[in-house]
């Protein structure tokens, strides 16, 4: 069985602090890490406001997710760990447990804030809401 451990990553020093966390329990349990974005749903907002559905190309996606990679693994040596970036678009916490959903991970490590506190307070944390629906388990890192 391959190891795996998901880290969610908005590029907040929180996610960074996970990922470094990550880099540790990787390097311990000879575990793959994969960097995980969430490019906010943007019809979420059109959808309140009353606006045309959104849909983002795979090469905004994928731009996004480079920026947010980049901010991540700024001046970290991870090079002896593998480390497979994935991103998508979606909601962040509803999104990452339905990564979760196929058994292919072993740990969940995430930020306990993000960049979003406005939306946080809004709709709930999106650390919380994975704790409470993972399928393995998850660490929340300060």
């Amino acid at each position: 069985m391959s190891k795996k451990i998901l880290v969610a990553t908005d590029g907040s020093r929180y996610s960074r602090n996970a990922f470094l966390t990550a880099i540790e329990y990787a390097q311990a349990l000879g575990a793959e890490i994969v960097l995980f974005h969430v490019v906010v749903e943007p019809n979420s907002f059109a959808t309140y406001s009353g606006g045309k559905p959104i849909q983002l190309p795979q090469e905004e996606i994928d731009a996004r997710g480079n920026v947010v990679f980049n901010k991540t693994m700024e001046d970290i040596d991870a090079k002896q760990i593998s480390i497979v970036k994935k991103a998508v678009v979606g909601f962040p916490a509803e999104t990452i447990v339905d990564e979760l959903e196929d058994g292919r991970f072993d740990l969940v490590i995430m930020g306990s804030r993000g960049y979003s506190p406005l939306l946080g307070a809004f709709i709930g944390s999106v650390a919380q809401r994975v704790v409470a629906r993972a399928t393995c388990p998850v660490l929340v890192v300060k």
